[in-house]
């Protein structure tokens, strides 16, 4: 879970979003592996967990998104 990552690795809600952002751009893992590396202090098997965890929870999330179920519940929600 992304809250996790705030705890775990000592991260704020903005560096997620940076990294969110670099995604988002299609910038390459290694980049972004490597900027979190040097910008927040993590290892390189941390950087790669935490890089992981995003993914995963961003392609949740995009599944989410375009389901009929869901997209059905939130018509009526709106």
């Amino acid at each position: 879970m992304i809250i996790d990552l705030l705890v775990d690795y000592k991260l704020l809600k903005d560096d997620i979003l940076i990294i969110v952002d670099l995604i988002e751009k299609h910038k390459s893992d290694a980049e972004i592996l490597q900027l979190m590396q040097a910008d927040y202090s993590l290892t390189e098997k941390a950087a790669y967990e935490v890089l992981s965890r995003i993914k995963r929870h961003l392609q949740i999330k995009e599944k989410n998104m375009t389901n009929p179920q869901v997209l059905l519940l939130k018509s009526f929600l709106v």
